[in-house]
């Protein structure tokens, strides 16, 4: 975790001049934090409708998230964690003929929860 997880020090989030929610840095990402986020390095002829298939079947609740340059992202939810070594050794086996130059998961930024609460501005409450 960051440094701000540790300190346990609170944290309010702000939308449009309300106060959306405060709570801890780790209260926050558990909820609304999305799980994971899994970028993959796609090569020049990375077939994308496979790689995708490879993820959503083995990771249930996976949605692809972006498909920016060179970049693929998916989010893949942390309740489904005990199933990413059996992706990373599908996705190392299909690796040369989906063209994946490299692929790794980060935990959910503090920013992206940021970004997130700020997304459930104005949707009618």
């Amino acid at each position: 975790g960051n440094v701000g997880d540790l300190l346990g020090d609170r944290i309010a989030i702000m939308a449009e001049g309300q106060l959306r929610c405060c709570g801890t840095s780790l209260f926050l990402k558990n909820r609304f934090g999305v799980g994971y986020n899994m970028t993959i390095t796609k090569g020049p002829n990375c077939d994308i409708p496979a790689v995708n298939s490879t993820i959503l079947d083995r990771i249930d609740g996976a949605q692809m998230k972006g498909n920016v340059g060179q970049e693929l992202s998916f989010v893949l939810p942390k309740e489904e964690s005990q199933k990413f070594p059996d992706l990373f050794t599908d996705i190392e086996s299909k690796k040369e003929k989906m063209d994946i130059k490299s692929y790794g998961v980060s935990v959910t930024t503090m920013e992206e929860v940021f970004l997130k609460v700020g997304d459930g501005v104005g949707d009618g409450e």
